[in-house]
């Protein structure tokens, strides 16, 4: 399994990024990185990932492979 995180949740990362990585067989979304609190909020309720503010957070998470 490859987990992936993905940087922005606007209109692509909700509607296309987010939702073909979970549908993808062999990637696992891990993790979302978004600056705006409240996409970050929407992130975690509706993929139950573990979200950060900034790219280099994300990449700290020693998980995230892609």
């Amino acid at each position: 399994m490859i987990h992936v995180g993905i940087v922005g949740y606007g209109f692509s990362g909700r509607s296309f990024h987010a939702y073909l990585v979970s549908l993808a067989h062999g990637l696992k979304l891990t993790a979302i990185a978004t600056r705006d609190p409240d996409r970050r909020a929407q992130a975690a309720q509706e993929w139950a990932v573990d979200t950060y503010a900034t790219l280099t957070e994300m990449l700290q998470d020693d998980r995230i492979q892609l």
